[in-house]
């Protein structure tokens, strides 16, 4: 608990020796393992909104829960006015179903975790929307590319410019970040 671990070497993750503030330590620095990259026990529930291994992150936007990673695209939000579109990429193939889920984050911890519904097909796309809040949440998916849509919603604690997405196809998650840049009263990406 000083800094040096029992066999003389400096305590840090990734060391395969629990110390201090560590949960776990798995030898490896790597995320979706049982043992995070903080060495923080993996999120154990993923669709309750609720950061149980602590990291900040909460069900599809926590690397432990996520299967596969989201390329974020060409995003905005805008805190100010609750408007948010986010594009990514997903390794799924169509014709996914059940329900959608959304959770957007940043560095200072969760903003925002709804339950869609279940998907609809809607053309070439499946889409699902609720009530947020005071506001409303789209997210479409069709050929690998994602889309959420929000119009409303509560974004005020959205201030920082690490900005952590999840989303849930199905029983399938995605979990992307980005370094969102300030342009006025807009929050880009990239």
């Amino acid at each position: 608990g000083d800094g040096c671990d029992h066999d003389c070497s400096l305590s840090a993750c990734g060391n395969g020796i629990v110390a201090g503030s560590e949960q776990c330590d798995d030898a490896n620095t790597q995320d979706g393992d049982g043992c995070s990259s903080a060495c923080r026990l993996a999120e154990s529930v993923c669709d309750d909104c609720i950061d149980d291994d602590g990291n900040g992150l909460v069900d599809a936007a926590d690397p432990g829960c996520a299967e596969g990673p989201l390329a974020l695209g060409r995003s905005s939000a805008v805190p100010a006015k609750g408007a948010l579109i986010l594009r990514g990429d997903v390794p799924l193939p169509d014709g996914q179903s059940g329900p959608a889920t959304v959770v957007i984050g940043d560095g200072t911890g969760p903003i925002l975790c709804a339950t869609l519904g279940d998907l609809v097909q809607k053309g070439r796309k499946l889409v699902a929307s609720a009530a947020v809040g005071g506001g409303t949440l789209t997210l479409s998916f069709g050929g690998g590319l994602v889309m959420v849509k929000g119009k409303h919603l509560d974004l005020g604690a959205l201030d920082d410019a690490t900005v952590h997405v999840g989303v849930g196809i199905g029983a399938h998650r995605f979990a992307g970040t980005g370094a969102f840049r300030t342009r006025g009263a807009k929050r880009i990406y990239p």
